[in-house]
């Protein structure tokens, strides 16, 4: 298959051969890795690691043979990510890279590519620090979908709505509870759980677009970012 059309090398027997998987990344791209690290246990049954690319390449880790590492990076030049790539290949590990840049140096490097490209924590780690910044001031955001936490997360909410701090709750249609708890409410269409990430992350780049830009922030320029960092 041709490299540059971001498909996979890899024949079905070597994909079969996969028994666990390493994801390395670094910022946002990191924590995409974090949901992909609950979509594959769950849906494919293999254990998976996430690694920071920037530690991952120096703290030769043992990996297993018929493991797959997975490369995550929006520009596809990440210079901490194209290492840790490079080591995993002179280990003898196939790699695949999720990359949004079709012919980058690492969509190019890998044995397979594909397209994708956010940031937050569980609603139970509530309790053990981010509480104590909750104000009046200071809203938060809640994904509360139907499913099997559904109650939990929603009784998490409460403890924000007993400190008065401001909610907007991101439901699914029909849940009449995030319009009488939250001081907002938007609501997405019911579908299956490994796609409702698709989904939230809509309102929630939106949400941080408008919020930027309304406070004069240049979400073109961010301050002291570059678009990839290809130094370390």
């Amino acid at each position: 298959m041709d490299q540059k059309e971001g498909q996979n090398r890899l024949t079905p027997v070597e994909l079969r051969a996969i028994d666990r998987i390493v994801m390395i990344a670094c910022g946002t791209s990191w924590h995409a890795a974090l949901v992909g690290e609950y979509l594959f246990e769950e849906l494919a049954h293999l254990p998976v690691e996430v690694e920071y690319a920037s530690e991952f390449r120096y703290r030769n880790a043992p990996i297993d043979k018929h493991t797959l590492v997975l490369a995550i990076t929006q520009s596809g030049e990440t210079a901490d990510t194209l290492a840790g790539l490079r080591e995993a290949r002179r280990r003898g590990h196939k790699v695949l890279a999720i990359c949004n840049v079709v012919g980058s140096t690492i969509a190019r490097e890998a044995d397979g590519g594909i397209y994708l490209h956010a940031e937050g924590y569980p609603a139970a780690e509530m309790k053990h620090g981010p509480i104590a910044l909750i104000d009046e001031q200071t809203p938060t955001v809640f994904l509360v979908p139907k499913g099997a936490l559904r109650e939990k997360t929603y009784s998490n909410l409460q403890e924000i709505k007993a400190r008065r701090g401001p909610i907007i709750a991101i439901a699914t249609e029909g849940d009449e509870m995030a319009a009488k708890l939250a001081n907002e409410a938007i609501y997405l269409p019911a579908t299956l759980e490994p796609v409702l990430p698709l989904l939230e992350i809509v309102p929630l780049q939106l949400l941080a677009y408008h919020i930027a830009v309304r406070r004069g922030c240049d979400v073109d320029k961010p301050r002291n970012l570059a678009k990839s960092v290809t130094v370390e």
